[in-house]
């Protein structure tokens, strides 16, 4: 049964709050009180069950006609359509599968339809959450809308909407305020002075004009000071720890069982919990956990970034050691480069003091010693000639003439010193 002191919050996947659908003032605020008997450990939707007095108490409606009128509002729901759009897909669902009316047990039953649980249950990212008084308060259902669109982007303190988009999510008919003046005074600024009255933000607008038409909105928003201190979700009566207690139930979708849970386990080891929902933080970011909140359990409960933070060390040993030899190759290539590059002008510089009839008679002899050592006498001279060349740089080598690889190292080391 909905407890209005249990019940204060709509939490709605960000694709749900920008749908396109029209209800009435009566059946949107249904809809949200339904809402916000969904939990967050809800693997699948209930049938939710709404005291009839406190129906009527929410909706206003006379006593002697309330039983039919809410069998009618009831009705209605079922047939309302919404349309989700998203980047692969355009969904057409209805909001509710069913209502049933109990006659004498003073109660409701209502399901949401089940194409709708993507969006309602197990939210874990780009969703909003409402405080249901600010919701229930608001009489335009533009108000309602348009407090919902903007309540999302909050913490970027902006949002920009094309008139026509504005248009269409609010379900307002083509022939319907079609002059923007009209649109601005019946919808736009009504609902602006009802959200900076009743509602946790504060807004404006201003327009941007194409032809001198107004075709698109620049939205300002901020936190309404008129409600500081009554922010989102205040547990101050509920824990020690309100803002943490907040952070796990908000962010980290834990109940607020496990929460409280949480902070008085680990009180003396606040550290323990703040580097674990960090850790926990990041594999969300990186697409590795699934559910949130029971990821966040086991990981402040088994210390998971502490753990981690053991293999992390292992692993930059590791990494630092491969770096390292990595380092030392790219040495050991430069160093080869430049040796080949010595080696090719010393034995240049040596040819070069022979005359030239000494110097075919050192290579005619070199390819004669070449030839007697293998196989060769088939291969043209001319493919030798690498092999010559390779074997006199050797005898250099060897007779000091052209330095080694290792002289050649201490020698530039040396000079490089000085």
């Amino acid at each position: 049964m909905y407890d209005p002191e249990k019940h204060r919050y709509v939490s709605q996947s960000n694709h749900l709050i920008e749908a396109s659908y029209k209800l009435s003032l009566q059946e949107q605020r249904i809809i949200l009180l339904v809402a916000s008997m969904i939990k967050r450990t809800d693997e699948d939707f209930h049938a939710y069950k709404v005291s009839v007095k406190y129906l009527q108490d929410l909706l206003g409606i006379e006593y002697d006609a309330f039983y039919k009128v809410v069998k009618d509002l009831t009705k209605k729901l079922i047939g309302r359509v919404l349309v989700i759009r998203k980047s692969n897909s355009t969904l057409q669902t209805s909001w509710c599968s069913s209502a049933e009316y109990f006659d004498g047990e003073g109660f409701v039953e209502i399901c949401f339809d089940p194409k709708l649980k993507p969006y309602l249950l197990q939210l874990q990212g780009f969703f909003t959450t409402f405080q249901l008084k600010f919701l229930i308060q608001l009489k335009s259902i533009y108000a309602i809308r348009i407090y919902q669109l903007l309540k999302q982007y909050e913490k970027t303190g902006q949002r920009s909407l094309d008139v026509a988009e504005l248009r269409e999510m609010l379900k307002i008919e083509p022939d319907k305020y079609k002059i923007y003046r009209d649109f601005r005074k019946r919808v736009l600024l009504p609902a602006k002075e009802e959200i900076n009255k009743k509602t946790d933000i504060q807004i404006d607008f201003k327009e941007r004009r194409l032809n001198r038409v107004p075709v698109s909105l620049d939205f300002k928003i901020k936190v309404n000071t008129i409600h500081k201190g009554k922010e989102l979700v205040v547990y101050e009566d509920e824990t020690t720890n309100p803002e943490l207690y907040k952070k796990l139930i908000e962010y980290f979708l834990l109940t607020p069982e496990q929460a409280q849970g949480v902070i008085i386990q680990f009180e003396k080891d606040p550290e323990r919990i703040n580097s674990n929902l960090t850790y926990v933080e990041n594999q969300y970011k990186k697409g590795e956990v699934k559910n949130i909140g029971a990821y966040t359990l086991k990981a402040i409960k088994e210390n998971y970034s502490h753990q981690i933070s053991l293999f992390d060390m292992e692993e930059e040993e590791k990494k630092a050691q491969a770096q390292k030899e990595e380092a030392q190759k790219r040495l050991r290539e430069q160093l080869e480069v430049k040796y080949n590059s010595y080696i090719m002008a010393e034995f240049e510089n040596i040819k070069n003091g022979y005359s030239i009839a000494d110097w075919d008679q050192i290579e005619k002899a070199t390819l004669d010693e070449v030839k007697s050592k293998g196989n060769n006498q088939k291969i043209n001279d001319r493919l030798l000639s690498p092999i010559v060349r390779a074997t006199i740089r050797d005898r250099f080598i060897t007779e000091g003439k052209i330095l080694s690889l290792e002289d050649w190292q201490k020698q530039n080391t040396s000079s490089t010193a000085q």
